[in-house]
């Protein structure tokens, strides 16, 4: 009789124990899922590569490839190529970023290039100590995303920066962050753990082929000085294949005072961001 009164017991307080957890979910789970905030999310990416605004400059040595494919006598591969050694400044507290394209060679002949400066939204031919803004900013929205610190910057610095959730890129899932940017709808994409770029995709205008879609990806991320990162390799892609690829061949922080003027002359210019000829 005992024995059949404790089954009863069981039964009856059995539909109390499964109202209190359902099968499959640990207790306290909700389903109710948050997103993280925006300015977190910037905040920690900036932390994680090491950017500061404490009167330190990033230099950066690279090489950079350019497959040109217009140029070449064939619409498949194999494609002309360019290459050219560049020297890169940039000042986290501007969000200005000097190019020093120190050689250039291409089938047929090589030159010793100029110095740009680039911001947000304008850029700037560098003469001696003078410079002279672009009519439009389709050589600067193609080259200043090649730089994550430059993008960074950008979606810091930005209104309207929306979470898009987390979705799937380079096998991995990512933190989505959407901005209006030169061309429009402009996505970064954020590693979630590290919270460290993987790269910017968008669709930009091309003066020859129209409409394509373009991935900057940063990859093997290196540390710069003692707490500081970089990405050792930057690619553009357009439209799933190589455009430019960039090597990164020395980076170091070091202070503000060692580097050229990064002072952008003008910080309200926006010329438009498309050309009709080639930005690259």
């Amino acid at each position: 009789m005992r024995s059949t009164a404790i089954v009863a017991m069981l039964f009856i307080a059995a539909p109390t124990a499964l109202a209190a957890q359902t099968p499959g979910r640990a207790a306290g789970d909700t389903l109710a899922c948050t997103n993280t905030p925006v300015a977190v999310l910037l905040e920690r990416a900036l932390t994680a590569v090491g950017i500061t605004r404490d009167g330190v400059v990033l230099r950066v040595e690279t090489t950079r490839a350019r497959v040109a494919q217009e140029q070449s006598d064939r619409t498949y591969p194999p494609f002309i190529m360019t290459y050219g050694t560049t020297r890169i400044w940039y000042s986290p507290r501007s969000g200005a970023e000097r190019i020093e394209s120190t050689h250039v060679v291409y089938p047929g002949g090589s030159f010793t290039g100029g110095s740009t400066l680039i911001g947000p939204r304008a850029y700037w031919a560098v003469r001696d100590t003078t410079t002279v803004a672009a009519s439009d900013y389709a050589g600067g929205a193609q080259v200043r995303p090649l730089n994550p610190w430059a993008v960074l910057h950008d979606f810091a610095t930005s209104p309207g920066v929306m979470s898009a959730g987390r979705c799937r890129y380079r096998d991995y899932p990512r933190f989505a962050l959407d901005r209006a940017g030169p061309y429009g709808s402009e996505r970064l994409l954020l590693d979630v753990k590290t919270y460290v770029p993987v790269a910017l995709v968008r669709d930009e205008p091309h003066y020859l082929w129209g409409q394509v879609h373009v991935d900057y990806v940063w990859s093997n991320w290196d540390r710069v000085g003692s707490s500081a990162r970089y990405p050792l390799m930057v690619s553009r892609m357009m439209d799933g294949a190589p455009d430019v690829s960039e090597t990164i061949t020395a980076a170091s922080v070091l202070p503000a005072d060692s580097a050229p003027p990064l002072t952008l002359p003008d910080t309200m210019l926006a010329p438009p961001a498309t050309s009709m000829v080639s930005g690259d």
